[in-house]
């Protein structure tokens, strides 16, 4: 059994008895009460013992209005009498949470997605009424309650200066012209300017308006120390700009917030529906446009996406004679004595280029701006040219049992062919070529494979006999090597294809 405390406490209202009296305004007094026999809680309004004609009107209008909505988010109203002492009393249900004040100061500044079941609710609530005719006309947070429950519910309460536009057998106000009513700090202009005839669905929604930029910045729109400045400030003021408050605020959002706050009636939303419905279009589009510039975005190293091509793109070029001069660094080596080389070097370095170069087929990758990269030789490369010998060249290898080797020419050569090799090498010889010029012979082989790492060079090695020495008594001997040539040829193709397939 709950306590009995307040001057009704102990009071039966109908079946009902009052217990604690858990709230106090201008037209009355509300108790906490209980049926004896169920055990059920509700809650009480009783009408002040000092009153006058218009606040049992009022007093009966608020009852009325309630009753001709009947919406969830609204509070609902079971019995309505009079006391023995003839005082008015209407019996609604009992809520247990608290008023949304408490949670704005609690959690405000709040996120738009968080005010959204806000919106949502308090919305269909003043929709309802205003299809019904009601305008609530004193629409505040101490007017907005909270349940303590899951999911998140909300009531719309206290309809007691409520204007009834179609009201029938009702009076259309109880208002006197020039008499405002509301609380300033939610008061629309036309309310202000004490306009009874402007009153209408989009006061309530500047109320709503200033409800929720107080909780999406943290504070109110109009800030003044009388309520004379404050209702001033209401008709001719604008508020300061939402974004400026709230940085990361949506601006679809912050501009129906604005909206809501125009001076001018017909310059807000139509209905509350529609503003429910905008706030969360607006939500939404802002969180699908946070969720494609997520999609889009690459904190990669290199800035782009690099897709190979499944088909290599094979180029060979061949020069027989000597049209490409090597390198400065390798022409600056030792000239190698004896023997013919053929090496290849895999795909070392892919150059960049810039993104108008990409297309449907080759996509490579762009890399992001820098110090300027030296540009990479054409890689793999199949190439013709002397082998040193250990004593001059520091990149012979030291297992030199791993180099394929073929008998030295004049090995196999009919006696009496006069081919004798030195036995040791001797001094640098002309530079080879089949068009019998100064320059080094160079036979390059350009393959581009589609290995992206560099790997260490494949060597085939095929030595051959040393330089035969300069001699005047036999001038046709310096064909002998033309044999040798094609066999290095041979084996520089035998690669080529062998990579290809």
């Amino acid at each position: 059994m709950l306590q009995t405390t307040g001057s009704l406490a102990g009071k039966r209202f109908g079946n009902y008895i009052a217990f604690d009296m858990i709230g106090q305004g201008g037209m009355g007094s509300v108790y906490l009460a209980e049926h004896p026999e169920i055990g059920r809680k509700v809650a009480i309004k009783v009408l002040a013992r000092h009153h006058n004609e218009e606040m049992v009107q009022r007093f009966t209008d608020e009852a009325r209005a309630v009753s001709r909505i009947g919406h969830p988010n609204i509070i609902d109203i079971y019995d309505f009498g009079r006391t023995e002492a003839g005082r008015l009393y209407y019996v609604m249900e009992w809520l247990d949470g608290r008023e949304l004040r408490a949670v704005m100061n609690e959690r405000a500044p709040m996120s738009a997605l968080e005010v959204r079941p806000y919106v949502e609710q308090i919305c269909a609530a003043i929709h309802a009424a205003h299809e019904r005719g009601v305008v609530h006309r004193d629409l505040k947070p101490a007017n907005i309650f909270v349940l303590n429950r899951e999911p998140l519910t909300i009531k719309v309460l206290d309809f007691g200066v409520a204007k009834l536009l179609d009201s029938g057998d009702l009076k259309e106000s109880r208002t006197s012209p020039g008499i405002v009513i509301g609380t300033p700090m939610f008061t629309a202009p036309e309310q202000a300017s004490a306009e009874q005839s402007k009153i209408g669905a989009q006061t309530d929604l500047y109320a709503l308006g200033v409800i929720l930029y107080w909780m999406l910045s943290g504070q109110p729109p109009f800030m003044a120390e009388s309520n004379a400045v404050m209702l001033a400030m209401h008709v001719c003021d604008k508020p300061r700009p939402l974004r400026q408050l709230a940085p990361s605020l949506p601006e679809g959002i912050a501009k129906l917030v604005e909206q809501c706050l125009e001076k001018h009636p017909k310059d807000r939303p139509r209905s509350a529906r529609q503003l429910a419905n905008a706030y969360v279009s607006a939500l939404e589009e802002s969180a699908q446009a946070g969720a494609e510039a997520a999609a889009s975005y690459d904190d990669g190293p290199s800035g782009v996406m690099v897709f190979v091509p499944p088909t290599p793109v094979v180029e060979v070029a061949t020069a027989i004679t000597a049209a490409a001069r090597p390198p400065a660094a390798a022409a600056a080596r030792p000239a190698p004595v004896g023997g013919v080389k053929v090496s290849f070097s895999p795909l070392a370095a892919v150059s960049p280029v810039s993104t108008a170069e990409l297309s449907d087929e080759v996509v490579t990758e762009v890399e992001p701006p820098g110090p300027p990269r030296p540009t990479p030789r054409p890689v793999p490369v199949v190439r013709l040219e002397p082998i040193a010998t250990p004593a001059t060249d520091p990149g012979w290898p030291d297992n030199q049992d791993e180099i394929p080797t073929l008998p030295p020419p004049g090995a196999n050569d009919p006696p009496g062919s006069g081919i004798t090799p030195p036995s040791r090498p001797g001094p640098l010889e002309p530079e080879l070529s089949l068009g019998g010029e100064p320059e080094e012979p160079e036979t390059v082989v350009t393959i581009p494979t589609p290995a992206p790492t560099p790997s260490p060079p494949a060597r085939v090695e095929v030595p051959r006999a040393p330089t035969l020495a300069a001699s005047a008594a036999a001038p046709a001997r310096g064909t002998s090597w033309l044999p040798w040539v094609l066999v290095a040829i041979s084996v520089a193709v035998a690669v080529a294809v062998a990579l290809l397939k």
